[in-house]
């Protein structure tokens, strides 16, 4: 093989490369051409590359319509349906736009569309009857439900605040028959030894109290009897014989007291 021979492969596969040189930076891409003077009629066009920039510069979007439809289409309100479901070409829909869909499918939230934010969930505020009550949407009813605030044993909750506090005992005394009346005027009072009964009484009756046992209502007819009771707890036993002691000292009788 002569030199001349050698040269010509040569050339043609230098040939080959300037080629494909000049092909890789000149290659096609497709692009959405809007128009200056004609911006709803944008259809996909395929450039050099090279061509990109100025392309872009008139407003063109890089990529085929379809590709871009949701901007094409966008009316500035995220409430409407702005592009026709299509496989094969953007179609954006006709005016009035179709409103979008907000439903979340759940009962405890309230649906709502803000053009600007688009769709918003807001949950449902359920009214408690008291500050002592948690009150909770359910699904799916959308219902609410009151459920009482568990408090730690020995306190309960405060229903001006909605704390839990050491429980107060009240002596439920106070719920007998004219009982506060008669604390206004009694005429004495007995103790009587190791059931620690305290008695305050007028001429026809008395009310008693026996810690831990009972508060009760005696009238002085067939020997005595107690004509109504209440079983207390310890801790209203205690209130019923410092509610009683109280007015004890408030009349200055003179008694031994438990």
């Amino acid at each position: 093989m002569n030199g001349k021979s050698l040269r010509f492969p040569i050339l043609i596969a230098l040939f080959a490369l300037s080629a494909s040189a000049a092909w890789a930076g000149n290659g096609k891409i497709q692009i959405c051409h809007i128009p200056p003077g004609n911006p709803g009629n944008w259809h996909t066009l395929t450039i050099s590359q090279n061509a990109l920039p100025a392309h872009q510069a008139h407003g063109d979007l890089v990529g085929s319509c379809l590709a871009n439809c949701e901007s094409l289409c966008d009316d500035g309100n995220k409430c409407t349906i702005d592009a026709v479901p299509s496989t094969t070409e953007c179609l954006c829909q006709s005016a009035p736009r179709p409103a979008v869909d907000c439903s979340d499918g759940r009962a405890c939230t309230t649906d709502s569309c803000n053009p600007a934010q688009g769709c918003l969930a807001a949950p449902v505020v359920c009214q408690a009857p008291d500050l002592c009550t948690a009150s909770v949407c359910s699904e799916p009813a959308g219902s609410c439900l009151d459920t009482p605030v568990a408090c730690p044993a020995n306190q309960t909750c405060n229903p001006s605040n909605g704390a839990c506090e050491s429980a107060t005992a009240v002596c439920p005394c106070t719920s007998l028959p004219e009982f506060n009346a008669f604390l206004a005027n009694p005429v004495g009072c007995f103790t009587f030894g190791d059931d620690v009964r305290l008695e305050l009484f007028n001429a026809s009756s008395a009310y008693i109290v026996a810690e831990h046992t009972v508060c009760g209502y005696l009238t002085f007819v067939e020997g005595g009897q107690i004509e109504n009771s209440i079983p207390t707890t310890s801790e209203q036993g205690e209130a019923c014989l410092q509610l009683f002691r109280d007015v004890i000292a408030s009349h200055g009788f003179t008694c031994l007291l438990p």
